[in-house]
């Protein structure tokens, strides 16, 4: 005997984790990550590289999918604590596109991890597939996210997800602050990194260990290098060293590497040159290098020459090389070594003009051209150095407005992208802010909304950084209200309220008890314009109550009206008995207020419980279902807007329906069973046959009714006593009717040639129990039953076509039961 349902899920279970694993990777692209390790190479620099080369050795396995999700990496206003996207879905492995990407993210911003983790749950497709994220990150949560609730959208949506923490030389804080949410480990060098990424996905994923072939042609302002000279690669994961051969004397150098990240070295009579983020992938891999300097440098110019302090500025690059490879704009200060980090900007491989948002700081800077990878080493081109200026704002308000009205607004300014206007209380100190407007793209006369308290207020001019470039102070003061509406109402019912107001944002109009604080909202409607009208539910609770002209953002009362409720009386009707399970009609009487409902449950059941519900906010009659279970139970009236109070009650006896069963009195085990119902029929009933004295609840092979006549049931292929039982899927396991029948020992007969030619087709006649399940194989003559050559699955169909081995020897042809039983085998000699 056996629970079906649950062995068939489980097995499913099995399967669907064995064939496909998902991957996402989280990227840290805050502005830390310009940060430098020991080794003098910046924290963004080493993910880089390390990243490629771990992206390099992921296999190519059909059910491995790897998706990218970068936060930080787009902007530093506002939105920045929600700046994290999926820069590439979970969908197989795009090599190609995820080292592109890596390779050209900048790090800018926040560090939003609790906000990351909260979308990547919509990342992963459901399913039972293996779900992994591996997050490297090089600073804790900036954004005031929670990170223990940051996973339960994965558990709202039913996914597990095992998560990977891999820190960049974390300090003791912020490794502190990932105790407890996933595996975590801290590195503080590429080594480190790679070692880590391999771990963590050593569970889900085997990375491949192959070598594949690197070309290194070296080039003098793009023609191949006609000097001697030397290339040296060196692992970005661990330092390991390998000198390529050269294969001519035009600067062609080459070999088997393995497969991974590098930094490139070239010797020669033009100097010394370093190159990083060589990837070498899978099969065949090409780079062209220059291994001298240029005929003429990227000419790089900034428009204005003398830019705003914050502003949005032009930079042309013009010269740039023909040898396709990606480069960077890199802000730095003029005295900075070429190899020093800085604010990136990716410009691609093309002349052409882009736009770079500016610090808010007063000190001497320069553009440099940096080309290749991760962009560190060789600098192409570099603009005139320059300072940007600061610029002051001017603002004009009138002294005195009503709260929380739209102030109007006469401004000057830098205007820079992400400057904007805040209103904030006389006395705040600088930087705090409140309310606030955008000023990009605005006219020079404005409006932002007040706070909603009177009281002493400045308008201030702030930039992304909080510094104040003007300040204008007013007075707020409160404006007027008024409420029409009925005086006494019964419970439940519908009342309308006219109001009068300013019309601000969020003003509502609500009908809450008497006592309740100012600041509580219960069923409301809007009050956005200066009058109108609107609908309130009167709560089913009588007593004394207030509708309230109030601000959901100011959190105030402005005006009152008093309101009394009354009672009213409750009913519920219905039949006093009926069959269990069946449908049957009730009537009511009541507030017929929403959050009414009726509901039946056992007599005893404490009040305020509820089973099966019908709402009972309209007039009636409705119908309801009878428990499945004979027995007592009362048809209850209860209100949730009073807490499941029982408002009406009415006793109901379910009991038992009456079913027949009518098939034969026995049959061979393992065969169709014949069965003709009769009785009322629910939704759920089902027949199966079980031993004689198995316990209730026990089921085997099932077949629902659906008011079939007859119905099929398939029999056990043991010989024995056994009962035919009728149950519904909706009661636990309850018999609702049972009968006998006697399974007689499963016999069969098959009938055809004693020999036939090799890979011939020979016709078979069988007899036997005839289960859908039932098979005849064809096997050689003394294999274990298990093990047979080829199949056919019994039907309607009496005679068989038997196809024959193509090789000769002496087989059988095996009547086959499911549980593995050979009822008959007929010898055939095969020549």
């Amino acid at each position: 005997m056996r629970i079906f349902p649950k062995t068939l899920t489980l097995g499913l279970m099995l399967v669907a984790s064995a064939h496909a694993t998902q991957v996402e990777i989280i990227l840290d692209a805050s502005g830390s990550m310009y940060t430098k390790l020991e080794n003098g190479q910046s924290r963004i620099q080493v993910a880089r590289s390390v990243l490629s080369g771990f992206i390099a050795s992921l296999p190519d396995d059909p059910q491995l999918n790897v998706g990218l999700r970068v936060y930080g990496g787009k902007t530093t206003e506002g939105s920045s604590c929600e700046d994290s996207q999926l820069v590439l879905p979970i969908s197989g492995i795009n090599r190609t596109a995820l080292q592109d990407t890596v390779r050209k993210t900048a790090p800018k911003g926040a560090t939003p991890i609790a906000y990351s983790l909260q979308q990547a749950a919509s990342d992963f497709a459901p399913g039972d597939d293996r779900k992994v994220i591996v997050l490297v990150t090089d600073g804790m949560e900036s954004c005031g996210g929670d990170l223990k609730a940051s996973l339960n959208p994965f558990k709202e949506r039913g996914l597990e997800v095992d998560l990977r923490i891999i820190g960049i030389d974390l300090d003791a804080k912020a490794q502190q602050a990932f105790q407890g949410l996933g595996t975590f480990e801290n590195t503080t060098t590429a080594t480190g990194l790679a070692r880590a990424l391999g771990k963590a996905v050593e569970q889900v994923v085997q990375v491949v260990d192959e070598k594949a072939q690197l070309d290194i042609q070296l080039t003098q302002g793009g023609a191949p290098f006609q000097s001697s000279g030397t290339v040296t690669l060196t692992s970005a994961a661990g330092g390991e060293r390998l000198v390529l051969q050269a294969q001519n004397t035009t600067g062609l150098f080459g070999g088997q590497v393995r497969v991974g990240s590098y930094s490139l070295h070239i010797n020669t009579p033009a100097g010394v040159r370093s190159y990083s983020g060589v990837v070498v992938n899978p099969g065949q891999n090409s780079y062209r290098f220059e291994a001298a300097d240029p005929a003429k440098p990227v000419r790089v110019t900034v428009h204005p020459s003398t830019p705003v302090m914050g502003s949005t500025i032009t930079v042309d690059v013009q010269n740039v090389p023909e040898d396709g490879l990606d480069a960077y704009l890199r802000l730095v200060h003029p005295e900075d070594p070429d190899f020093e980090s800085g604010f990136e900007t990716y410009v691609g491989s093309q002349n052409g003009q882009f736009n770079v948002r500016l610090p808010e700081a007063p000190e001497t800077l320069e553009f440099r051209y940096v080309r290749n990878r991760s962009g560190e080493i060789e600098v192409l081109g570099r603009s005139s150095p320059f300072t940007p200026r600061d610029v002051p704002a001017t603002l004009k308000i009138a002294n005195q407005v009503n709260a929380g009205d739209l102030l109007q607004v006469a401004w000057t300014g830098p205007a820079n992208g992400s400057d904007y206007l805040t209103v904030v209380k006389a006395d705040a100190p600088d930087g705090a802010f409140d309310v606030t407007l955008n000023l990009y793209g605005q006219p020079a006369v404005t409006q932002i909304r007040l706070p909603f308290q009177p009281g002493q207020y400045e308008l201030r001019y702030m930039t992304p950084a909080g510094r104040v470039l003007g300040r204008a102070k007013f007075t707020a003061v409160q404006g007027k209200y008024s409420l029409q509406a009925p005086a006494k109402v019964k419970v439940g019912q519908d009342i309308e309220v006219q109001f009068q107001g300013p019309g601000l944002p969020n003003d509502h109009i609500t009908l809450v008890p008497k006592e309740a604080p100012a600041d509580r909202t219960d069923q409301h409607f809007m009050a956005e314009q200066l009058q109108g009208k609107g609908t309130l539910r009167v709560p089913q609770t009588p007593g004394e109550y207030q509708i309230r002209y109030n601000n959901g953002i100011a959190g105030q009362t402005f005006a009152v009206l008093p309101l009394t409720v009354e009672g009213v009386e409750y009913s519920v009707s219905a039949p006093k008995s009926a069959p269990a399970g069946t449908q049957i009609n009730i009537q009511w009487k009541g507030a017929i207020a929403p959050g009414d409902y009726l509901t039946i449950v056992p007599r005893d059941t404490p009040d305020g419980h509820y089973l099966q519900t019908v709402s009972a906010d309209t007039t009636g009659p409705v119908q309801m279902t009878v428990p499945v279970h004979p027995g007592e139970y009362e048809l209850r009236y209860q209100s949730s807007g009073l807490n499941n109070q029982v408002m009406a009650r009415t006793l109901i006896t379910a009991v038992p329906r009456q079913i027949t069963l009518t098939y034969p009195a026995s049959v061979m085990a393992g065969s169709l069973l014949r069965v003709t119902p009769k009785g009322p029929f629910l939704s759920g009933d089902y027949l199966t046959v079980v031993p004689d004295g198995a316990p209730d609840g026990t089921y085997l092979a099932h077949v629902p009714v659906d008011g079939g006549n007859p119905v099929l049931v398939q029999t056990p292929e043991d010989a024995g006593e056994y009962e035919v039982r009728y149950m519904n899927s909706q009661n636990d396991g309850m018999v609702v009717y049972r009968q006998k029948i006697t399974l007689t020992e499963a016999k069969a007969t098959l009938k055809g040639p004693a020999t036939a030619r090799a890979g011939s087709t020979v016709k078979v006649t069988w007899t036997g129990p005839g289960a859908s399940t039932d098979r005849v194989v064809i096997a050689r003559k003394d294999s274990d039953a298990s093990e047979w050559i080829s199949e056919i699955t019994l039907g309607q169909v009496i005679q068989l076509d038997i196809g024959l081995p193509e090789e000769t020897g002496e087989f059988e042809v095996r009547y086959l039961t499911q549980g593995g039983k050979v009822l008959a085998a007929l010898p055939i000699k095969v020549q």
